[in-house]
């Protein structure tokens, strides 16, 4: 099929092979994972500047007699829990290829506030009159959640530059197929083809009747009719409708 359809020598974006495209798969999952593991991290490493910020930053009085690092550790269990399972919850696992940095860094404010909030608030139920009971003074809760704050965001800002990284390397791309001919089309390839780190990999472009030539750069490979044939022998993840609103119900 591809034969009866070449892909111009000055094409950047190519098809992905099938060993490829597996290989995208578990880099997306692995991002997924990592994701995790990156804001536990965080929390973790949050947790114990606050710790420290008590002791050393002048805002507050300083603690006498304050607990070892080690008693605290069911109380970081239990304030990183919260988090994580209200990040899950308010769907900050589950992102967008593309999304704003700002409006990411509101909801993590939001969340992890709350989430400091209700670990804080259910410490007694949990904890109380048990052996890993430890003093948890608003000084160090409200260290605790500044770094909280911070270091989640730095940590995600760090996961998305390493994954926008490595889809300007080609790597971990989505195979794109785009239906349509006209200027929208047009619009979108050329935008999809400027951004790299949006990683798509448009195998090509269907109309509604056989075209030859291309847009952008990208060949036309189909009909509208060839579209389910396409995804399966192309292996595409996605497919964009690039047609006006009167001719989007074909």
């Amino acid at each position: 099929f591809m034969a009866r359809n070449p892909v111009s020598d000055n094409l950047e974006v190519e098809p992905q092979s099938t060993t490829s495209y597996w290989t995208s798969k578990r880099l997306r999952a692995i991002s997924d994972i990592f994701l995790v593991l990156v804001d536990v991290l965080m929390l973790v490493l949050a947790f114990i500047l606050g710790y420290a910020a008590r002791e050393y930053l002048p805002f507050f009085a300083k603690p006498v007699g304050q607990p070892e690092l080690g008693s605290y550790v069911p109380t970081i269990f239990l304030h990183v829990a919260t988090i994580i399972i209200m990040f899950y919850f308010s769907r900050l696992y589950h992102l967008k290829r593309v999304y704003s940095r700002f409006d990411q860094a509101r909801n993590v404010i939001g969340v992890v506030t709350l989430g400091s909030l209700l670990a804080n608030g259910t410490l007694e139920f949990f904890l109380q009159n048990t052996p890993f009971e430890v003093s948890y003074p608003r000084s160090m809760f409200f260290y605790v959640w500044i770094f909280s704050v911070v270091m989640t965001v730095f940590g995600r800002e760090l996961q998305r530059s390493v994954w926008v990284a490595l889809r300007k390397r080609g790597i971990a791309r989505d195979n794109l197929l785009i239906v349509g001919e006209g200027r929208i089309a047009r619009d979108i390839t050329g935008k999809i083809r400027n951004r790299r780190d949006l990683g798509y990999n448009i195998v090509g472009i269907v109309s509604r009747t056989e075209s030859h030539g291309e847009i952008q750069g990208c060949p036309f490979i189909g009909t509208y009719e060839d579209i389910p044939h396409l995804i399966d022998e192309l292996e595409v993840e996605q497919v964009i409708v690039a047609l006006s609103d009167t001719k989007r119900a074909e």
